[in-house]
């Protein structure tokens, strides 16, 4: 994955469960249950660092949910 702000490569830093979470991914952890977990609880968070240092979090759930989540139009 290319960083979205330079557009050079990234690196996953680290991967975390909501469950499994440290006090410093708090927000991040919220933000993607407000995005993801009305759907389901079976998502990843990683946190991705890009060679110029810019980071960013993303989630990671299935296709079948992301698939779902679409089709009742509240992704």
């Amino acid at each position: 994955m290319n960083c979205t702000r330079c557009g050079n490569p990234s690196r996953v830093t680290d991967t975390r469960h909501p469950g499994s979470a440290p006090r410093t991914w708090i927000g991040e952890i919220k933000r993607a249950s407000e995005s993801a977990t009305w759907y389901t609880s079976d998502i990843v968070v990683r946190r991705r660092v890009c060679t110029d240092g810019h980071a960013w979090h993303t989630i990671e759930l299935s296709s079948d949910d992301l698939d779902q989540m679409v089709k009742e139009g509240r992704t």
